[in-house]
């Protein structure tokens, strides 16, 4: 590529960042920065309304459905619903505010490190159980259903990195797992929080020998229809142990990659919500929306970026990555795609 177009792209990972969430009404989102718009709505204390349908037009797809082989957000907007991960951060009807990252227990209720950080035992919920369809029939969710996914995590994939650092783990009884890591690490938790640390069964693995075909956890929502490039279609699970989740009988995701038909989908209610980069074309959303609910969200890290492959040079050179970081403009593009509404921020890897 160009520089011109090397610098594009690069810069996209370099900034904290902006954007508005504009809904129909059923959405939060976050901000910081201040704006015309609420960067932080309360939980309401009104009951919720229940049996809705929610559809997303999304700009992200699934390359392939197994957790394992990708970090894709296109996945992983999908699999945070039907599956579960060990602990969790807040659910917006949670959160103090939009900066609250207190982890919460999910599959697990309670979590305790050992002095030095290097073993953590983890205590699960009694009752959880896999989604009521073939091969797992609603059966139990165990400590040996952690062990086994872990322990899949660290043999391959893009995630076995943080999990190769187990040393080894016990099950003393059914609900409980204690992991031993080759070294401390206090923010084990929060690895394990992680989208991409979700729990999937034996069973389907061993069936299929790969997770590519089928979508079955103990999460809130059960995958019931999946057309590649086209849609998803996620179903309230009846059976969730969290029984005041999901609200929603069904949420529906369009895989819609062009920014122009997101937003046609928006404006003809096609789409519950959509996501803008910038105030001015929310203005112009709310000429043909002027009921669309807004909030601003600043607090997320940008997730798009540019990868260099370190173990090769010229990348392998720390003075090369921090020339290259020194190259970008940032404030330019704060002034310039965002109107200048947004915080620069950087991270220049050692």
């Amino acid at each position: 590529m160009n520089r011109r177009e090397f610098l594009k792209r690069a810069g996209w990972g370099s900034l904290w960042t902006t954007g508005v969430l504009v809904g129909v009404g059923r959405s939060r989102g976050f901000a910081h920065l201040p704006s015309l718009y609420p960067s932080w709505t309360a939980p309401s204390d009104k009951p919720h309304k229940r049996g809705e349908i929610l559809t997303r037009a999304s700009a992200w797809d699934p390359p392939v459905l197994d957790p394992r082989l990708t970090n894709s957000v296109g996945l992983f907007q999908i699999a945070m619903l039907a599956y579960n991960r060990m602990l969790r951060y807040p659910f917006a009807d949670e959160a103090k505010n939009n900066a609250d990252l207190t982890l919460q227990g999910d599959l697990a209720e309670s979590w305790e490190g050992s002095a030095d950080f290097q073993t953590w035992t983890f205590k699960l919920r009694q009752g959880v159980k896999w989604h009521n369809v073939p091969p797992l029939q609603g059966r139990e969710l165990v400590a040996d259903d952690i062990k086994y996914c872990y322990e899949a995590y660290a043999q391959e994939g893009v995630q076995s990195f943080t999990f190769q650092e187990i040393d080894g783990m016990e099950t003393p009884d059914k609900y409980t797992i204690r992991i031993h890591l080759k070294t401390p690490n206090t923010m084990f938790p929060q690895n394990v929080a992680e989208a991409v640390a979700v729990i999937f069964s034996r069973e389907v693995l061993e069936e299929d020998g790969d997770l590519k075909k089928r979508m079955i956890g103990t999460g809130p929502f059960i995958l019931k229809d999946h057309e590649r490039k086209v849609k998803v279609v996620l179903a309230r699970n009846p059976d969730h142990f969290d029984k005041g989740y999901p609200y929603l009988d069904e949420y529906g995701i369009l895989s819609t990659p062009d920014a122009a038909t997101r937003l046609a989908a928006f404006r003809t209610g096609q789409s519950d919500i959509i996501g803008l980069q910038s105030l001015a074309d929310v203005e112009t959303v709310r000429k043909t929306n002027p009921t669309a609910v807004v909030e601003e969200i600043t607090t997320v890290l940008a997730p798009f970026g540019l990868t260099l492959r370190q173990d090769k040079p010229p990348f392998n050179d720390v003075r090369v990555r921090r020339a290259m970081s020194m190259a970008i403009n940032r404030q330019k593009q704060v002034d310039t795609l965002f109107e200048g509404h947004l915080m620069p921020w950087c991270l220049i890897s050692g």
